[in-house]
């Protein structure tokens, strides 16, 4: 194994209960983003998951599949439990390359992914993330107290986005590092740091039932017809 995915999937989703499993143009949800990691060249891919219904789906799919157990799944269970759990349950080696997709980020390109692995082989990264660029939108956080704008003051005069500060937003969709530096660290990003810029309309991820209509609109559009599939 020198390419290895894993899906983290649970099964007590809140928001859009059992979606993992839904019907998403045409396949069940976690289905996409095993498809795409064998695409993408993984030469074999483990859903993570503390769900008999999502493990069954998933080996219909062409997944391993790592139980995962309930100490690992909860609310505020973080991502990296149920990694490193995987990691170890599979007998990953430290230097091969794991891609890890979130579940709930189908509107991908398979040639993004494809990406960040060359990255990571090819670049010396130490691991990877996708992202998007916003250098048009206006940052701003939020306490009880007041507004802040992160890049700018709003007493100066407002420069045009060309000439901003590139400002990228992590997306989720998917990270890329090595199993040993993943044990090591104890955290999916690590050392030097890339990014891959993916299209505006790949950002979108299934929390509720809004996002499910927008992702499958999206797909639809520029996936499935072949608009954006390269």
């Amino acid at each position: 194994m020198s390419l290895v995915a894993l899906i983290p999937a649970r099964g007590g989703s809140k928001g859009l209960p059992g979606k993992n499993v839904r019907d998403f143009c045409g396949k069940p949800l976690i289905a996409w983003s095993i498809e795409q990691a064998f695409a993408a060249g993984a030469s074999d891919v483990f859903v993570t998951t503390d769900s008999q219904e999502i493990a069954s789906v998933s080996a219909a799919a062409g997944a391993g599949v790592v139980r995962r157990p309930a100490e690992l799944a909860g609310d505020s269970a973080p991502s990296e439990s149920a990694l490193t759990h995987a990691v170890r349950a599979t007998g990953i080696g430290d230097d091969v390359i794991v891609i890890f997709l979130q579940a709930t980020s189908p509107v991908r390109r398979v040639a993004d992914v494809e990406r960040g692995v060359k990255l990571l082989r090819n670049d010396s990264f130490d691991s990877v993330f996708s992202a998007n660029r916003i250098d048009d939108l206006t940052v701003w956080t939020k306490s009880p107290e007041k507004l802040e704008p992160i890049q700018i003051q709003p007493s100066v005069e407002r420069l045009p986005r060309q000439y901003r500060m590139p400002i990228l937003v992590e997306n989720g969709s998917f990270y890329i590092f090595r199993a040993g530096a993943l044990m090591t660290h104890q955290s999916r990003l690590h050392g030097r740091i890339g990014e891959v810029s993916t299209p505006i309309w790949s950002m979108n991820e299934i929390d509720d039932h809004e996002d499910w209509v927008t992702c499958e609109a999206l797909m639809k559009k520029f996936l499935i017809e072949g608009a954006g599939a390269k």
